[in-house]
């Protein structure tokens, strides 16, 4: 399956993204992958430990799945440090 050598390039994608960009979002490949489609969802992160650190950590999930139900999830985590702080 190419589900998760999809789900590697969509996360990286991701990973890359300008702060004000990472939004979650869906869609598919194209019309070269069909039966492939993504999801990602950005959202942040909770936790009494990190205290306000934690409201510039965001959990970025990435799923990709095909029309076989095959999918694949990955997470990542990325700091967002506002420059105006």
């Amino acid at each position: 399956s190419l589900a998760p050598l999809l789900a590697q390039g969509k996360l990286a994608e991701f990973e890359t993204k300008a702060a004000e960009d990472l939004i979650s979002g869906s869609g598919d490949f194209g019309s070269e992958l069909q039966g492939y489609k993504w999801e990602v969802v950005v959202d942040t992160v909770v936790s009494e430990e990190l205290g306000n650190y934690a409201d510039d950590l965001k959990v970025i999930d990435v799923i990709v799945s095909n029309i076989d139900n095959i999918s694949v999830n990955l997470r990542t985590y990325r700091m967002i440090i506002d420059s105006n702080d």
